[in-house]
């Protein structure tokens, strides 16, 4: 029972240091995507199989593109959009959609 705790522990402290840095970080947007690259590259090191490259790359690209049309068209707003969406949107994206993967599998493992 202690491994899946502990890769548990692993994706919820990723996903607590996602809304920790957004909080304090989101008006220095480089250094937030440096941060988001950071963590990415740690997430991909340990997970790096064919179906989480998968799911990264395909929340990196989707997720914002889904973002990116609503506002667009004024659904809403960023404070510090690049191009309509912050550029730490994507690594973001790619980040949440692969750790919630991984929190899922380790809830399942906990029965």
């Amino acid at each position: 029972m202690r491994k899946p705790l502990q890769k548990l522990t692993y994706a919820v402290t990723i996903y607590l240091s996602l809304i920790l840095s957004l909080s304090l970080l989101w008006g220095s947007p480089l250094v937030l995507v440096g941060f988001y690259g950071l963590i990415s590259a740690l997430m991909l090191y340990k997970w790096h199989g064919v179906s989480d490259l998968c799911l990264y790359f395909t929340g990196f690209a989707f997720g914002p593109l889904g973002e990116m049309v609503p506002a667009y068209f004024g659904a809403w707003t960023y404070a510090e959009p690049s191009y309509v969406i912050p550029m730490w949107l994507p690594p973001l994206w790619g980040i949440v959609a692969l750790g919630l993967k991984k929190q899922c599998d380790q809830f399942r493992t906990l029965r």
